[in-house]
């Protein structure tokens, strides 16, 4: 019923070091997709992301860095049933940097900021269950979603003694969840679906959701070494915002 993970991300050393890497796909890579029939049918598509990291000495022995960044981007047609196709893309970035700082054999200071966000425009009903059989205007279909944030984290350990460990860190976290209308005419008119005719849609888009969060976090934590015996006490703050 409960559980610990600790990550430790990649760090710079005295050696600089670093790596790119890319990857591509699209229809001519693979068989096409299998749908069922209340799925929209789609086209062409195409899928990239190109990646690079560098890490290396600031002062050698005692400050070094690292960064990393990768660009994602995926492109597919979807049919709006009764109208045409439209372009469904999504392009995000997932990106990270870190500072580590040995000021003293004792002490050992580290600066992380990891990121992650996206943008969406989605075809189709994203917050709406509904498979429209036809649609006389695209807005209906047509959103915006934007997703991912962006994580800030000091942390701090530090020998004060031959038998005194101490640990501090601090940490902020945003992330975003929104979906809005791709359209003025999807911001502006009212979502409309003629059940009588069978699932045709028509209006404006099905409305806005917003599911943003904040938390920040610190903490304190000493280790105390006395003879056979070893002793451990801190405190937390953690504070949540939705």
């Amino acid at each position: 019923m409960g559980g610990l993970v600790n990550a430790v991300t990649y760090s710079g050393g005295n050696e600089f070091n670093g790596q790119m890497f890319g990857f591509f796909t699209n229809n001519d890579f693979s068989r096409s997709a299998l749908r069922t029939e209340l799925e929209p049918s789609r086209g062409a598509y195409s899928q990239y992301d190109i990646g690079l990291s560098l890490g290396g000495p600031i002062v050698r022995d005692r400050l070094w860095f690292f960064a990393a960044y990768n660009t994602i981007n995926q492109n597919e047609n979807v049919m709006v049933p009764g109208l045409r196709e439209y372009e469904d893309r999504q392009l995000g970035s997932v990106w990270a940097g870190k500072l580590s700082w040995r000021p003293s054999s004792r002490a050992d200071i580290v600066l992380t900021v990891i990121g992650d966000p996206s943008r969406h425009t989605v075809v189709g009903s994203s917050l709406l269950n509904v498979t429209a059989a036809s649609a006389l205007n695209p807005d209906p279909m047509l959103s915006r979603v934007s997703q991912g944030g962006f994580n800030f984290i000091a942390s701090a350990n530090v020998v004060a003694g031959r038998t005194l460990f101490l640990e501090a860190s601090l940490a902020h976290t945003i992330r975003r969840n929104r979906t809005e209308p791709a359209t003025t005419r999807g911001g502006e008119e009212l979502f409309f679906i003629d059940y009588y005719s069978g699932g045709v849609v028509s209006g404006g888009n099905y409305g806005k959701a917003s599911g943003d969060t904040r938390q920040t976090t610190a903490s304190l934590k000493g280790t105390l070494v006395l003879g056979g015996h070893l002793f451990k006490a801190g405190i937390e703050y953690r504070d949540n915002q939705l």
